[in-house]
């Protein structure tokens, strides 16, 4: 299945939601303004081969491409995203606890087996967390990251992208128990100080085990590279990470 060079806007849901299958190509669409998310891609068995390139995702309220579920070699490239994340409050509505450009999260919790052998790549995310009307969203959990894995499996790379101005931080990754990678990326201008643990360039978070941040590029943000266990449990903790050769 190919998706190829829709223009989409303003959906009451999302504006492209694919639910289970495998060898799928979603490329060169515009996702604009949708309530919820850009591109949605959901399974609860398997979504294996997709590539998900040279789309522009902007000003949905919670996610510009969101992936979740469980599946395999995965290519999220050459994407665009900015201005996403900036609708609803979670205190009355639970889907926009977060919001991101890209993010990667299981169907439920506590599963680290989700999202294996995908590949983030070239993708250029900014201003994510910020409304159309000039304001800071603080209405969610965690509002407006660029990209992020958030509980992820084996073979993740992230790599090569440029993010931006983004509001929680630029670049995430989170229960990370099986070593992703981050490198090659450039990371600038995360500034926003509205909640503790905002204006991140790159941060590993939320329990980790083996994750690796090298040879990256963090400048301008109020925090360049932060790596942290939270809690005494070990799903929390932080355990073999490296972080080397970034210019901070």
């Amino acid at each position: 299945l190919t998706i190829n060079g829709l223009n989409l806007k303003y959906a009451n849901n999302d504006n492209l939601f694919i639910l289970d299958g495998n060898n799928i190509t979603v490329s060169n669409n515009s996702v604009v303004g949708a309530y919820y998310n850009g591109i949605l891609g959901y399974s609860s068995t398997a979504n294996n081969n997709w590539t998900v390139t040279g789309n522009s995702a902007s000003w949905n309220g919670a996610y510009g491409i969101m992936w979740s579920g469980s599946g395999s070699n995965w290519e999220v490239s050459h994407n665009k995203l900015f201005n996403n994340a900036w609708g609803g409050s979670w205190t009355s509505d639970t889907n926009f606890h977060t919001g991101c450009g890209f993010r990667a999260v299981p169907d439920g919790v506590w599963n680290a087996t989700i999202m294996t052998n995908g590949t983030i790549e070239y993708n250029v995310a900014y201003n994510n967390g910020l409304g159309p009307t000039g304001v800071w969203n603080t209405e969610g959990a965690e509002d407006g990251c660029g990209l992020m894995f958030d509980t992820v499996g084996s073979g993740n790379i992230m790599r090569y992208n440029v993010a931006y101005n983004n509001e929680v931080g630029n670049l995430r990754v989170a229960q990370d128990y099986s070593g992703s990678s981050l490198y090659g990326n450039i990371s600038y201008g995360a500034t926003q100080t509205l909640k503790p643990e905002y204006g991140i360039g790159i941060q590993a978070t939320f329990g980790l085990n083996g994750t690796k941040i090298f040879n990256n590029t963090s400048y301008g943000n109020v925090v360049g590279i932060l790596v942290e266990g939270k809690g005494t449990s070990p799903v929390n903790s932080c355990l073999n990470v490296l972080v080397k050769n970034n210019i901070v």
